[in-house]
């Protein structure tokens, strides 16, 4: 009943961290998220630099730095609400969560949402609809997601184990 609710609360967080985002800011801030050939796109009519793109070590830096604040977060909540106090334990339910938000984040807000709001749509690139309904594209990222998950799961089993070893 504790994961339910925790993957309902990831959605929420999910929603409330990108909505607004995706409906009220520019579509140019996100551009990293777009498909490759609307990136491409952006580039060659000047909207946007290079170090804008998801090959910019600022980009990387940016995502590496949100799954850390990520995995501590994950940490916590597994530790003191979950009770796994074990690598294996806070693992499997770190990546079970991770993995409700991130095919969250790919079906629904990236696929359904993304793929269909007029909203999000850069100027210069409106003749570009087939990228904008690239559903593959999400759903790669979607898997991409998953191997960064593991990532992000073995980190809170660490860090489930240095808890459990410092409260001893």
């Amino acid at each position: 009943m504790i994961l339910l609710i925790e993957s309902i609360c990831v959605c929420i967080i999910f929603s409330v961290l990108i909505l607004p985002q995706m409906f009220c800011g520019n579509p140019l801030k996100q551009v990293f998220n777009y498909p490759p050939k609307i990136v491409e796109r952006c580039l060659q009519l000047g909207l946007i630099s290079e170090r804008q793109t998801i090959k910019s070590w600022r980009v990387i830096l940016l995502k590496a730095i949100v799954s850390l604040i990520i995995a501590f977060a994950f940490a916590a909540i597994v530790y003191f609400i979950n009770g796994a106090q074990h690598f294996i334990p806070a693992f499997l339910i770190t990546y079970a969560l991770w993995n409700v938000g991130n095919w969250y984040d790919a079906i629904v807000i990236d696929c359904f949402i993304f793929c269909h709001s007029k909203r999000v749509i850069i100027p210069g690139t409106e003749d570009m609809q087939s990228e904008y309904h690239n559903y593959a594209f999400h759903l790669k990222q979607g898997l991409l997601g998953m191997l960064i998950g593991l990532l992000v799961a073995a980190a809170v089993g660490g860090l489930a184990e240095l808890f459990n070893f410092l409260a001893w």
